[in-house]
């Protein structure tokens, strides 16, 4: 899992957008599309999505531009998404460390999974919806991608082969999350939830 700098040039319809790893640093007409040049330092990969429709909310999060795009209008995912985003780098923040990066994108688009995580950008499934609660799922994954810019973002795996040491570093950020935003009363609810689930016989 190697560390670089990816300067990369996409040519794309005038009516796109664009979202990737790192930040665009120009955009330049060309006839009947547009040329980004995107910059993404100190990244282990790096990726792209680009559509037609894209609206976005952006907010600060201790200097860290985080932008929520979302389609077909869903304006409520989209704000319950970035406040996630927002939540999230500021808990992870206090208990990691400095986020080392001026942005990060989350992208709610077409996707089989829950979430997806690359270098400064998420991506989460459209088909979860806002639930207006931090422990929605919508926030739960968004918190979960997004601490994967700490874990296999600066402490570095082979997500391919050692899955589980990314992912289980992501899975107890969650609970970072929760323990930082939701009351005593609802975390002890989610745990008896999951008691309940683990006993389906019901025997205590």
């Amino acid at each position: 899992s190697v560390v670089s700098d990816y300067e990369v040039t996409v040519s794309a319809p005038s009516g796109m957008t664009v979202i990737t790893s790192g930040k665009t640093t120009r955009i330049t007409p060309s006839g009947s599309s547009r040329i980004w040049t995107i910059f993404a330092p100190v990244v282990r990969d790096f990726a792209l999505v680009a559509g037609s429709d894209f609206e976005v909310v952006s907010e600060d999060a201790d200097g860290i531009a985080v932008n929520s795009y979302y389609s077909d209008g869903d304006i409520n995912s989209g704000e319950e998404a970035l406040d996630a985003g927002v939540k999230a780098i500021l808990a992870f923040e206090n208990e990691f460390g400095k986020y080392p990066y001026p942005e990060i994108d989350i992208v709610l688009t077409y996707l089989d999974a829950g979430g997806m995580e690359y270098p400064n950008l998420v991506m989460i499934s459209n088909v979860l919806e806002a639930e207006f609660g931090d422990d929605s799922l919508l926030k739960i994954v968004v918190a979960h991608e997004v601490a994967h810019q700490w874990f296999y973002g600066m402490v570095g795996d082979n997500q391919f082969t050692e899955a589980w040491l990314d992912e289980s570093f992501a899975s107890y950020s969650e609970l970072v999350y929760k323990e930082t935003y939701l009351s005593d009363e609802e975390i002890g609810a989610e745990i008896d939830d999951m008691e309940a689930a683990l006993d389906p016989e019901g025997i205590d």
